[in-house]
Parts: C-alpha cells; sequence; structure tokens
C-alpha cells in the first residue's frame, strides 16, 4: 500500500490543487474506506483542502459542521442529496464509506463543467489504490462511467461482480440521490446503506461472489 503522502501528493496533481476540486470526503485516511458512493460532482461550495490534513486526513465532521453553518448562515436550504448521503453512512456504519464523484469541481450541474473539468482521473486513481469492496453509482454519468469501465451494463438495485484493474469489487447503481423513487424515506436511504455494509462484510468474510 502506498503512503498517504504519496497519495496526497498524487491527489493534489491530478487536481491543481484547484480550489473548486472536492476529490473525496471521508472521515480520517482514505486507506480503509470499503464503500464508495460515486456521484457526478460536487454542488456545495465548502471547500475541501482546509479539511484535508495529514497526518489524520480528511475531517469530514468539521467539513459537515462548516456546511451546516454554511446553510443557517446564507438562508439556504441546500440540497437533499447531502442528508440522504449522511442517511446511507448511517447505515454503512461501522464500516467506512467514501464518497467521490466522477468529475472532482464544483458546479450546480453537468453542463456548467468545462471540458478539462470532466476529469474522471480522480476516480479512477481512488478505485485503483484503495480498493474499495462494494460501490454505488448513482446518477447516469457515474453508472455510464462504471459501464464503461467494466465494458458491461449495470442495472439499477443489482449487486454486479467486477473486476477493475485486478479489483474484484461489486457495484450497485440507483437514480441520482437527488432524483429519488417517490416515496423514499431518510429511513429507506439508511436502510441502502446497511445493504452496503451487509455485503461489503460478506466479501470480507469470503462469500461467495459470482462473475456475471
Amino acid at each position: 500500500m502506498i503512503e498517504l503522502s504519496e497519495f496526497d501528493r498524487t491527489i493534489r496533481e491530478l487536481t491543481g490543487e484547484h480550489p473548486e476540486a472536492r476529490p473525496f470526503l471521508c472521515e480520517g485516511s482514505p486507506f480503509g474506506c470499503d464503500v464508495f458512493l460515486v456521484g457526478l460532482n460536487p454542488v456545495t461550495p465548502t471547500p475541501f483542502w482546509p479539511y484535508w490534513r495529514l497526518p489524520y486526513g480528511c475531517h469530514k465532521k468539521e467539513w459537515l459542521g462548516d456546511y451546516r453553518d454554511y446553510l443557517v448562515r446564507s438562508g439556504d436550504r441546500g440540497s437533499p442529496t447531502r442528508e440522504r448521503i449522511e442517511s446511507i453512512f448511517k447505515g454503512v456504519a461501522p464500516v467506512r464509506c467514501l464518497e467521490t464523484n466522477v468529475f472532482p469541481y464544483r458546479s450546480p450541474n453537468q453542463g456548467s463543467l468545462t471540458i478539462n473539468q470532466r476529469d474522471p482521473r480522480v476516480l479512477d486513481y481512488l478505485l485503483r489504490v484503495l480498493a474499495p469492496k462494494v460501490v454505488f453509482a448513482h446518477g447516469g454519468c457515474a453508472v455510464t462511467h462504471f459501464e464503461r469501465l467494466t465494458g458491461r451494463p449495470l442495472p439499477h438495485d443489482e449487486f454486479t461482480s467486477v473486476t477493475l484493474s485486478g479489483i474484484r469489487m461489486e457495484i450497485i447503481t440507483g437514480q441520482h440521490l437527488r432524483r429519488v423513487p417517490e416515496g423514499w424515506t431518510y429511513e429507506r436511504f439508511e436502510q441502502l446503506g446497511r445493504q452496503l455494509r451487509e455485503r461489503c462484510e460478506s466479501c470480507r468474510a469470503g462469500g461467495q461472489v459470482f462473475e456475471v
């Protein structure tokens, strides 16, 4: 496994330390995060770099607190995506989880990203060096990216066993968390988190996984 300092250098190189780049969020070191949540790109304005400090890693609790303080100060209601992500994290615990995106640069939507910002190298690097056991990809762009990487269709709401760069993992896909099926409560997102945790624990225990 590479050192966290080397990981830090590579992330900075890949993003150019852009002030609106948010390559990922987790609590502590990204190493050991066996579950990934992957969306399109960050939307919220709270930056990443002040909360990424070695040797600890990512101070997500600080980030989340400052993000919520920003919402109160600005009168912004915020995106439901954030609270849905946090509900999934609650269900995944105590398994460690990392959230990231196909594109690491903040914008209100995909159309606002420049050509240079539509760069998935950060995600591909995270997959390669962190080797998650389970990935939840939400939204058309994320699903399409993983279908391109795996060379196979990835149906919604089903776990599919895949191999990426020699790494076995299971991927489940769904609609983007800002557009979810009617009737999905925060408890339903927490339930999804428990599904991800249970699948991860099965993989850790050497549960039989079949290549589709």
